[in-house]
């Protein structure tokens, strides 16, 4: 997969799910420039629970890694062998990434 195929899947998933934000909307196409220049190609999106969105990286190592976007705030989900912990990075459409939040995206780097 290029990341050109996760910003097609990301269009698909936004023309299919009409209760996104335009919030949500927006950051997660802020977070999809950033990854797209720093870190490795993710398996893709999906929606989350929430009318919010999921970026996967399910091959990352030592453990997966999920983002869920929301309209004000980023989650950064490590997956371990039968729990997960949870990151929460405060971020409003049009931000830069909070300096933490890119620090933990260094698991996921080029």
């Amino acid at each position: 997969m290029e990341w050109s195929a996760v910003e097609d899947e990301l269009e698909k998933l936004i023309a299919a799910n009409r209760d996104f934000s335009e919030a949500t909307i927006k950051n997660a196409k802020d977070l999809l420039v950033y990854v797209s220049e720093n870190c490795v190609i993710g398996d893709g999106v999906d929606r989350g629970y929430w009318p919010t969105i999921n970026f996967h990286w399910l091959n990352a190592r030592p453990m997966p890694v999920s983002v869920e976007v929301f309209d004000d705030h980023y989650e950064f989900y490590i997956f371990t062998s039968d729990l997960f912990e949870v990151y929460e990075y405060g971020c409003n459409p049009g931000e830069a990434l909070p300096d933490e939040f890119k620090m933990r995206l260094k698991r996921i780097a080029l």
